[in-house]
């Protein structure tokens, strides 16, 4: 934890161009907080991000005029730019805070979940869960998105949801920033949260954040077999190199409008033959598929539960009822996944291969069996057939499965 009241964080790391600057205060940008230094020799204003969330790894420095920067390569498009743009060029939002308190604390830990990517919020939401557990002499405060409210979990003493699309966090959120100055004077101590981003999700309890039942392996024979589909309109599902290629090609070049109606039709067709091959061999297996878009059709075989747009809480907890009744959920890599493997007995995860070094940030283990037999991780590249061959097996696992 990082004290922040009633004293500022003593800083460590700090880059060798900055050992004569001192803390001059605090900002809270949205995803991130960063300190502000003062080089008392220069005169030169520096911020710098608290070891929060992503920040830890990737530690952010740079000057207020923008020509000093210290940052990892690797943050540098998907964290750091946006972060030094923000607050260089004053790219500010103000969404309303609803605050709600449900109990009164002197001293509490802040938990930031605030972030652009959903997966990144579901992970320092997790860190919840160890705060509730082990610092139960103070209250929690946590930050959220309101899209993810209702996943907070009971325990927490105040919930602070900033009504804002994610695609807009990357901004500086300045009504945080006014909201969090004023209530800090509430409080005789409070400390932020660190936010831990390297997880063992195999030790979250997700009934805690969801009361729902995760589908127990020994309720196999009792549950009828259901296999779901996890569709987005943003990752697809490309069994080819050609057409990999061109959705890069398409992705740099920004020309995602003019191909989006071809991937999309391509994914539903393998998901559609996917189903054809397991409901031929078993005609008591049902196929559902959830996810964001609704374009293009998935066939008769398949209960087409997608949505233009996730308008209500219930939608969600309709899905997660469903991800709990699945003997297998199927999708692409993505923080789209983290949900339904955490409820479904198994799954298949589509893996590009750029995504290979995040294999399994994206999926709740499930302990009872070996990964071979309910978890499994295929390339891009499989074909419908194959994919449609291992979730077979997996049905299979889950529908024999005994208590050893």
């Amino acid at each position: 934890m990082i004290q922040i009241k009633p004293d500022l964080p003593q800083l460590a790391g700090l880059p060798e161009a900055l050992h004569n600057a001192a803390v001059e205060g605090i900002e809270f940008t949205g995803v991130h907080t960063l300190v502000r230094l003062q080089d008392y020799v220069t005169q030169t204003t520096y911020y710098h991000t608290l070891p929060t969330g992503h920040a830890a790894q990737f530690p952010v420095t740079f000057s207020s005029d923008g020509e000093e920067k210290y940052h990892s390569v690797a943050a540098e498009v998907w964290m750091a730019a946006p972060l030094i743009n923000s607050v260089l060029h004053e790219l500010t939002i103000y969404p309303p805070i609803e605050k709600t308190q449900l109990h009164s604390c002197s001293k509490v830990i802040i938990l930031n979940c605030l972030d652009d990517c959903y997966g990144h919020c579901l992970y320092k939401l997790f860190n919840a869960q160890q705060h509730l557990d082990n610092n139960s002499d103070f209250g929690l405060v946590i930050i959220v998105p309101r899209l993810l409210k209702w996943l907070v979990p009971s325990g927490v003493a105040e919930i602070w949801s900033v009504d804002a699309p994610l695609n807009q966090l990357s901004s500086w959120v300045k009504s945080l920033d006014d909201v969090i100055k004023k209530e800090l004077s509430r409080f005789q101590q409070a400390y932020l949260s660190l936010a831990i981003m390297e997880l063992d999700l195999s030790t979250i309890d997700i009934r805690r954040f969801v009361e729902i039942e995760p589908l127990q392996l020994n309720n196999g024979k009792k549950t009828p077999k259901q296999v779901t589909f996890i569709c987005r309109e943003d990752r697809f599902w490309l069994s080819t190199k050609l057409d990999q290629l061109l959705y890069l090609l398409s992705r740099k070049f920004r020309w995602e409008r003019f191909f989006k109606s071809y991937f999309v039709r391509k994914q539903n067709h393998k998901f559609d033959r996917v189903a054809h091959w397991l409901t031929k061999r078993d005609a008591s297996i049902t196929c559902t598929a959830v996810g964001l878009g609704t374009w293009g059709s998935l066939g008769e075989l398949i209960k087409d539960q997608r949505v233009e747009k996730i308008t209500s809480e219930e939608i969600e907890r309709q899905w997660c009822q469903l991800y709990a009744r699945s003997y297998v959920v199927v999708g692409v890599h993505g923080s789209n996944m983290l949900l339904p493997t955490a409820f479904a007995a198994g799954f298949i995860n589509l893996l590009p291969n750029f995504k290979e070094p995040h294999r399994g940030e994206d999926v709740f283990p499930r302990s009872g069996k070996s990964e071979s037999e309910l978890e499994r991780f295929l390339p891009m590249e499989t074909s419908s057939s194959t994919v449609a061959k291992h979730t077979w097996e997996v049905i299979h696992s889950v529908s024999t499965y005994e208590i050893r």
